[in-house]
């Protein structure tokens, strides 16, 4: 039963990581992009 709450609490929080590790690599490389095109 815990593991059950623990699992909803876990499971939002590590989507949300990805989600920003996404966005922040894709930033990272669009600021690459502007640098180099610029």
């Amino acid at each position: 039963m815990a593991q059950k709450i623990a699992n909803q609490f876990l499971l939002p929080i590590t989507t949300i990581k990805i989600r920003k590790k996404k966005i922040e690599s894709k930033s990272s490389v669009d600021a690459i992009n502007e640098t180099a095109t610029s």
